[in-house]
């Protein structure tokens, strides 16, 4: 079943939303790399170094799952037609027929 628009637009907004947190954690990462050594800056190195591995893993899963939404979605016709005619602007003189393929790259050993 295709997915929802819906459930497309919430998955993009938790996407970049995730990307902010992460930009955000390694800045904070990055800041308290940077101070004195001390048990505060541990805890916040530990804090923000944890969120910005979180949001990292969080983001890919939701990018692969936009992705495998994306490549299951429905086409429209107007998409095939257009599909269609930039491949038959790409033959020219002596091109194959639509239907034809090479074998020679399909053989099995």
């Amino acid at each position: 079943m295709p997915p929802r628009q819906g459930n497309l637009q919430r998955a993009h907004r938790a996407f970049w939303s995730l990307v902010g947190i992460s930009a955000l954690a390694a800045g904070a990462l990055s800041r308290a790399v940077t101070q004195n050594p001390g048990p505060l800056t541990g805890l916040l190195v530990a804090v923000s170094g944890t969120l910005m591995l979180f949001a990292v893993a969080l983001a890919a899963r939701v990018m692969i799952a936009l992705d495998r939404a994306r490549r299951v979605a429905p086409r429209s016709g107007a998409d095939d037609a257009k599909l269609a005619a930039k491949r038959s602007d790409v033959g020219g003189e002596g091109s194959r027929p639509p239907g034809s393929r090479r074998r020679a790259h399909h053989r099995r050993l």
